[in-house]
């Protein structure tokens, strides 16, 4: 059930091109978690709340986030697992 070897070759901004809002992700099935640089947390992004409050044309690329832990101050990056991908795609900045 491994994806499709010439993904592997796709860039986040080839990613981000499939799935800019987060109303495409949401639809696209990507599973979307942010990751704090600072203590490693991994929280599960939800989408569809994002998109009630955002709208659907909301970006997540290149957005961070404070960290939900308590007594942290780090930022966490967005992250994305393209259903075609087998890998992570940190959603930096293009």
């Amino acid at each position: 059930m491994g994806g499709n070897p010439r993904y592997r070759k796709w860039t986040a901004s080839n990613w981000r091109g499939a799935a800019p809002t987060v109303a495409d992700l949401r639809r696209s099935g990507w599973r979307v978690y942010a990751m704090c640089q600072h203590c490693g947390l991994q929280m599960k992004v939800d989408l569809e709340r994002i998109e009630r409050s955002k709208g659907a044309g909301y970006e997540l690329w290149g957005r961070t986030v404070d960290c939900k832990r308590l007594h942290c101050w780090g930022k966490a990056n967005f992250v994305c697992r393209p259903d075609r991908s087998e890998e992570d795609v940190v959603m930096v900045r293009i």
